[in-house]
């Protein structure tokens, strides 16, 4: 679960736990990208192969996480009440580190300080299948005049898939986590042959890659080898991704005075508890300080020192041009809970101008890679920056 911090408290918090600062327009610096330097983070891909025939939601974020947290919790559990919280081996374990992150009670930083839970260290990266229509259904005739009764368009919320057929999702794994690649690929394993989806369909891990930083995609670890091969240098600094990227995009001359983001993954930022269908540029901005420095605190090895309520007044002066936004009114089943959680958001995308947004791809390129607001671990909360010339969003329907 991730953490909940409200929105309206983020600069106040800072502000409380560091010396005062000049948050007028003119004391504003540059976002650098060694300004996040400390996390580091590698990101790999998988591959499945369907083994028999399956059917899985047509956004299998929850279906994968779910999968994958229970297989993990039974190749390295070893006591018999299987409750982290009372486990002597809690703090040594990789499973509660993985999927159940605490913040220390005695955290310096004041983000964590009050919180139970922190950031995990990781994201999914699941497919996104496009919708299908329903094939149409027998209606009765109307009473009035005879003829067939209409009927809204009923799509389907699941993607059939043959044997053979492959499911490829991403992994991003951020600090510490990145070490514990090999216990992680078994879980994959296991959980393949567990079985997903509905009617838990088994399927196999045809391989895993790393994507390494120029793009290239290694393959490390073969489902006909079952032998893993993880490069020693697979961590790479957060600070060198976001040189990299910067450096296409000048290439690419999205350096201008507008920026259009892609949100291709439902998206929750919240303002005082209430999800934001729109938000402006300080709350994104806000949401994405907040998500970088409460990751890097947790998982890094330092902290994130900016002057977060000087980069908030500064965006406040960025404004939204355009804007193609819908809700996507997705959900999933909490085991926990016992119940169907909505976890909507918004996918789309959205213009924003002003003469310093380019002061911003930075922090922007960073959430690229990290992610925005809540659910990140489900595969929410994914944007990217439109280079110049590149076509619209391609519209998704509700899985």
């Amino acid at each position: 679960m991730q953490p909940v911090i409200p929105n309206s408290s983020l600069a106040d918090q800072i502000a409380a736990a560091r010396p005062a600062a000049d948050h007028s327009l003119d004391s504003f610096a540059l976002l650098k990208a060694t300004d996040f330097a400390g996390l580091r983070l590698a990101q790999f891909e998988v591959g499945l192969r369907a083994e028999e025939p399956a059917i899985i939601p047509n956004f299998p974020g929850s279906t994968l996480r779910g999968a994958f947290g229970h297989a993990l919790k039974d190749a390295v559990c070893v006591v018999s009440h299987r409750d982290c919280s009372r486990c002597i081996l809690a703090s040594r374990c990789i499973y509660p580190f993985v999927f159940e992150s605490t913040a220390s009670p005695d955290s310096s930083d004041r983000l964590l300080r009050d919180q139970q839970n922190a950031p995990q260290p990781y994201t999914l990266d699941p497919p996104v299948y496009d919708r299908k229509l329903k094939a149409p259904a027998p209606v009765a005739a109307s009473e009035n005049d005879g003829e067939a009764a209409p009927r809204r368009p009923q799509w389907e919320r699941h993607q059939s898939l043959a044997v053979g057929d492959q499911v490829v999702f991403g992994m991003t794994l951020l600090g510490r986590a990145v070490d514990h690649l090999p216990y992680l690929v078994f879980a994959i394993h296991e959980m393949t042959q567990r079985g997903m989806g509905k009617g838990r369909a088994r399927f196999a891990i045809s391989d895993v890659a790393w994507l390494e930083p120029s793009g290239a995609r290694r393959i490390i670890y073969s489902g006909d080898t079952q032998r893993l091969e993880a490069p020693p240098d697979a961590a790479v600094d957060l600070s060198e991704l976001i040189a990299l990227r910067m450096e296409r995009l000048a290439a690419a001359g999205a350096e201008g005075e507008t920026v259009k983001l892609r949100f291709l993954t439902p998206t929750r930022i919240k303002t005082r508890n209430e999800l934001q269908p729109r938000p402006d540029f300080a709350l994104l901005t806000r949401s994405l300080l907040r998500r970088a420095s409460m990751l890097m605190q947790t998982h890094g090895q330092r902290r994130l020192d900016l002057d977060f309520g000087g980069i908030v007044a500064r965006a406040a002066t960025i404004g939204s041009q355009t804007a193609a936004l819908r809700w996507w009114d997705w959900g999933r089943y909490s085991g926990r809970q016992q119940t169907r959680m909505r976890m909507g958001g918004f996918v789309g995308e959205i213009v924003y101008d002003g003469g310093k947004i380019a002061e911003f791809l930075p922090l922007l390129a960073a959430g690229e890679l990290l992610r925005v607001g809540n659910g990140t671990s489900f595969g929410l909360g994914k944007f990217t920056v439109a280079e110049p010339g590149e076509m619209g969003v391609n519209e998704r329907g509700d899985g």
